[in-house]
Order: C-alpha cells, then structure tokens, then sequence
C-alpha cells in the first residue's frame, strides 16, 4: 500500500472505533453508568464554585475506602472545563470517556508504526477493534482509574520510545519524566508498567547525568501534587488496603510454590471475564463463549511472539522492549489477583497491551511480501470476526428512556460539604 493508503485505512479504522463507542453509548444496551462518574462532577461543581472540598476521603463510593486514585481529580478538572458546554447530563460523562478512549487509540497508532512500521499504525487500530466487548464496555465509562491508566500505560510507553531515541536530549527526558510522574495519579495500573520503563532507561541510558537529572524533575514535578494528597492524614484509611495488598504479595512471592498457580490464575481470569461477558451481552450466547476464550488466547500467543518481532529492532531500548512488554502485560493481571482485586473493570489496561501484541501480527500478515493476498484476507478475517461480538453489543440494545439528572448527586454521602 501506498503511504496515503495507509492514512486513509488508519482514517477509517479510527472513525470506526470511535463510531462503536457512541452507538455503544446512544443505544445504551446494558445501562452504561457508574455512581463514581457523578463523583467527579460533584467535585467538579465545587471546583468551578470555589467551595471548599474538605476531606477527599469522604467522596468515596460504595466501601469508604476514599478517592478512586488521583485520576478522580484530574477528571474533575476536566469536567470544570465541558459542563459548561455541554451541561451536567450523561452527554459529558460519555464525552469525556470518549475522549480519552481516543486518546488510547491514537497513542496506539503511533506506537504501533515506531514498533512495526508504516502497517503497524492501522495494524494497532484494527487490532483495538478487535478486543472483546468487555473492554468496549469499560472504555465507555469515565472512572478516572481503570480505561483511563491503561491510556497513561500507552503514553509511558511511547514517551520512552521518544527518550531512547535521543538520549542526550534533556527536553524528551524531561516530558517522559512528567509522564512516569502522572502515571502515580492513575495508580495501580499505570504505575505498574511506567515503573519497569524508568528501571529499563535507567539500565540502559548511555549519556551524561543532566539527562537523568532532567528524567527526575520531570516525574517529581508532575507527581508532588497527588502525593502530597494521597500521603495526607485524612488518607489512611484510603492507604491502609493497598500496605495490606502488599504484604499479601511478598508473602505469596516468598513461597515458590504458588508461582505457578498465581500464574495460571492470572493468565485466565481475562478470558473467564471475556465469556462471561460474551454469553451475557452477546446474541447467540452458546457460540460466544468459546469463540471468546479462543480470540483471548489468540491474543497471550501474540504477546508471547512479541519478543521475536521487537528483538529485530537496531536500539538496546526496543530490545528491552521485547521482554518488557510480556512482562508487564502478564504482571498487572498478576498483580490484581494477588491483590485479590481482579475485577473486569481494573483488566481493561491488559486490553491495549494485548492490542499492541495482536497489532505485530496484523502488521505482518498486511506487509507486501509472498503470498500478501492470502496473508491480508487472513488478517481481514480476524479483524472482522473480532470486532463482531462488540458491533452486535452495540446494535441489539435499546436506547436510554431518561438522561442522567442531577439530582442523581443523592448517590454522594450525606456529610459531603
């Protein structure tokens, strides 16, 4: 293909993306709404008003354990700047997931040409298409955590790439270190892969101590401000879970012979959630199942491959890439079970990590080469049984019978000021 073509397919690809998302979101099938998005605008409300907020921890949601992370409150500013436009109504609140699922895809896209080349940028976007209903689900809903650090993931990831590129450059090091710093307001997913990259540029970095130096200002800068909340008295409760998380963890890693349980359980509990949703949502429910646990494993053979693709790269970054990529793809569902906190919701990074694995291979079946018909209609077959499933989701729901109002703020606690 022509290099217009490719534009014009990645064009394409992406307005489909975004079209699943708002028939997705118009047609409503399975009521697409969380209490915690009415959070960030009551936040949001107090912001633009300047009221005080008084103690975060008393915006909880459900279990009182305080904030959903820093990104309730990057969301909340967000918000101060679209209610104005478009009112407190559930037209925002899919607008801004909105925006930052399209902020994924076209990180995606960019990642997968500077992996892949000139196909691996409508390779990435087809293969997004391709991921289950599920992560079009919750992709569709603004939480401020989950959708939204898978996006930081692809970020992090991309900026790293820019930094190793030019080593001796103290501005790319600067905006990866802003990066690797924001990524603690979305914690734990983003925070889980942005830690391994800083270890990997650290190892690998060849140049003088100012482009370090320029590295830490950068993650200090952009991380101080949800520290300094997070770490705050009012937040002790909010932190004490994670302190006990983390003792389970070591103490589950002192023990060899859980390796390889926690492994297997992590591996699957994907795919348990993709059938689970297929045979819910999806029409034709007894063929779903299967179909779903086959395109999910499909998609942990294409991360197991990825080293063989990445290690053909020139620089020691992106063959450090190679293994670093499988790793934190296995390690943040890892993580959640270990943390015994692996609902489908906090998988929803693992969704575009696998995009990126699935986008290698879609870019190697689209590349000219012998036998380029049948390796295209072969790629064009999984790309357009993948995005089935979430296309009929989308289509076979009935739309909302009343917008979300704002008396709905009932949902926040009494004793919120």
């Amino acid at each position: 293909m022509e290099r217009r073509q490719l534009r014009l397919a990645s064009l394409g690809l992406f307005g489909t993306f975004v079209a699943l998302r708002v028939v997705l979101a118009v047609r409503n099938p399975i009521h697409i709404f969380n209490g915690e998005e009415l959070i960030h605008l009551r936040l949001a409300q107090q912001l633009a008003t300047d009221m005080p907020l008084g103690d975060l921890s008393q915006y909880a949601y459900g279990d009182g354990r305080g904030l959903n992370g820093g990104g309730s409150l990057v969301l909340s500013g967000l918000y101060v700047l679209l209610v104005p436009i478009l009112g407190e109504g559930q037209l925002v609140l899919r607008t801004m997931a909105l925006l930052w699922a399209s902020a994924g895809a076209l990180l995606a896209a960019a990642l997968g040409r500077r992996l892949f080349g000139p196909y691996g940028s409508p390779a990435a976007l087809a293969a997004l298409l391709c991921m289950p209903p599920s992560y079009a689900i919750h992709s569709t809903v603004a939480w401020g955590n989950h959708a939204e650090g898978g996006v930081l993931v692809l970020g992090c990831l991309l900026l790293f790439l820019r930094a190793s590129e030019a080593p001796d450059s103290l501005l790319r090091a600067l905006f990866f270190g802003l990066g690797l710093g924001f990524s603690t307001w979305f914690w734990p997913p983003a925070a889980i892969a942005a830690l391994p990259l800083l270890l990997v540029f650290v190892v690998s970095h060849r140049s003088g101590i100012g482009t370090l130096a320029a590295l830490l200002a950068g993650a200090v800068l952009s991380s101080s401000p949800w520290l300094a909340v997070s770490f705050d008295s009012s937040h002790v409760a909010a932190t004490g879970g994670l302190t006990e998380a983390s003792r389970t963890a070591f103490g589950l890693l002192l023990q060899p012979s859980s390796w390889l349980p926690l492994l297997s359980q992590a591996a699957t509990v994907v795919p348990v959630y993709d059938v689970d949703w297929a045979e819910r949502w999806t029409p034709g429910g007894t063929l779903a199942g299967p179909g779903a646990l086959a395109f999910t494993w499909l998609c942990w053979l294409a991360v197991a491959a990825l080293p063989l693709r990445l290690l053909r790269g020139t620089s020691l970054q992106v063959k450090l890439l190679a293994f670093l990529l499988p790793l934190v793809t296995i390690g943040l569902p890892l993580t959640l079970v270990v943390a015994e906190a692996a609902v489908p919701r906090r998988l929803t990074p693992v969704y575009l990590l696998w995009s990126l694995a699935l986008a290698s291979l879609l870019a190697l079946l689209a590349a000219p080469g012998r036998m380029s018909s049948l390796r295209r209609g072969l790629a064009l077959f999984l790309v357009l049984g993948g995005m089935t499933p979430s296309w009929l989701l989308a289509l076979s729901g009935s739309p909302p019978t009343l917008p979300y109002k704002a008396e709905r703020y009932a949902l926040c606690r009494a004793d919120v000021p």
